[in-house]
């Protein structure tokens, strides 16, 4: 079964790079993606995932390829929404249809934790968050607490602005800002998005900068072949102890706080 799952990922990596300026509105790439997450999902135990991961030479690219796929359709339905196009961002917008389910679990697990954020004026960061407000505002009130949005894309801050002022939701707060360059001495808990890059330095950056509790999206299985993972030792490391973590759709949430 691994060769096979190997020799699919190959196929389809193949038909991704011939792909120009691809976007999941497009029905072609929309089945095409479909088809990789499937494949993704393929039940798998972490030995054999490791041992897949370590055939592709192509995962950095993949990877890519994955995070531009998905910044260009956000933007797209951005962009549209705001031309009048799209009435409701709400409706038939998801890219993934489990998200709502997911973002009220990972509400639950913080509640199940202890972390009330409802009360003293708790902030949360959420960084990487894209081009649309749907997490950012399912967060805020899943969790009673203001959600501010951080992403380094000036285009994406440009456009999540709009979206929320045209949503009447200026009360979210959007900053442009590299997450291994932030202070967030101002927050209580940062969410890091499963594909933001460079996890560890932004890890090092909150313990530097901030007391903040910490929930990392990590991709599960065969998905940290297009989201960058994190194990928990690394974030231990940096002076972290694990709170706990739990399994929601294809990523797992770990929460930690400092020991």
């Amino acid at each position: 079964m691994m060769d096979q799952i190997v020799e699919e990922l190959y196929r389809l990596y193949d038909r991704f790079c011939t792909m120009p300026s691809p976007v999941l509105q497009t029905p072609s790439v929309k089945r095409f993606y479909d088809e990789l997450v499937a494949l993704l999902a393929t039940p798998l135990t972490d030995r054999e995932v490791q041992a897949i991961i370590a055939r592709i030479p192509f995962k950095q690219d993949l990877t890519h390829r994955h995070a531009m796929l998905h910044l260009m359709s956000e933007k797209k339905v951005a962009e549209s929404y705001l031309s009048g196009d799209i009435e409701d961002l709400f409706e038939s917008t998801w890219f993934d249809k489990l998200l709502p389910d997911v973002l009220k679990a990972q509400a639950e697990q913080w509640k199940a934790l202890g972390l009330d954020f409802s009360k003293d004026d708790k902030k949360i960061a959420m960084l990487g968050g894209g081009a649309l407000p749907q997490s950012q505002i399912h967060f805020s009130t899943y969790s009673g607490s203001p959600v501010t949005c951080i992403d380094r894309d000036e285009e994406v801050v440009s456009l999540l602005s709009g979206v929320l002022k045209k949503l009447n939701r200026e009360d979210l707060p959007v900053i442009r800002g590299s997450g291994d360059q932030m202070d967030y001495s101002a927050f209580d808990l940062v969410v890091v998005a499963a594909m933001v890059e460079g996890k560890s330095r932004v890890v090092q950056r909150i313990r530097e900068t901030s007391q903040a509790k910490i929930c990392i999206r990590n991709p599960a299985g065969l998905h940290q072949l297009m989201r960058e993972p994190i194990s928990i030792h690394e974030v231990e490391a940096f002076g972290y102890r694990l709170m706990g973590q739990s399994r929601q759709g294809n990523s797992i949430s770990m929460v930690f706080e400092l020991r």
